[in-house]
């Protein structure tokens, strides 16, 4: 198993949606919203823009996923293959290096998402499965 291409193919689907999300201008139409999921729940651009999103985040490799609970954006990537759980050390060493280099852009890109939705204390968190369904990596990336 190619780990690092892996990696990278999950890294790249997280930076792709967090920043496409991030240039989401959209307002909402009802009360000023609490929560980033009620600014969502009343933004249609946004609720399509997540729908696209986690549309695009599937490949031959990965189902993807998107959703917001409260005020943080959860990103699921399930690999369709099952992997020993012997590569799941490796993966995840793969992983936590990548989250450390692009650790500004998701701040920053965190940052765009408070300011276009106007909601603070946003975070994202990635969940990494395996096939199985068995975690392989998680992180809160606030």
């Amino acid at each position: 198993m190619k780990s690092r291409k892996i990696i990278s193919v999950v890294l790249i689907a997280l930076m792709a949606v967090t920043s496409a999300l991030a240039f989401t201008s959209c307002k909402a139409k009802e009360k000023k919203p609490e929560t980033l999921e009620e600014y969502v729940e009343q933004t249609e651009d946004a609720k399509e823009e997540l729908d696209d999103i986690s549309e695009s985040m599937s490949n031959d490799m990965l189902d993807g996923n998107v959703e917001v609970k409260g005020n943080n954006l959860i990103f699921t990537m399930k690999f369709k293959e099952t992997y020993d759980e012997s590569y799941f050390d490796a993966m995840r060493e793969a992983m936590e290096d990548k989250v450390d280099e692009y650790k500004s852009t998701f701040n920053d890109a965190i940052s765009d998402i408070e300011k276009g939705s106007g909601i603070d204390d946003v975070g994202l968190k990635l969940i990494v499965l395996n096939g199985d369904d068995a975690e392989i990596y998680s992180v809160d990336l606030e």
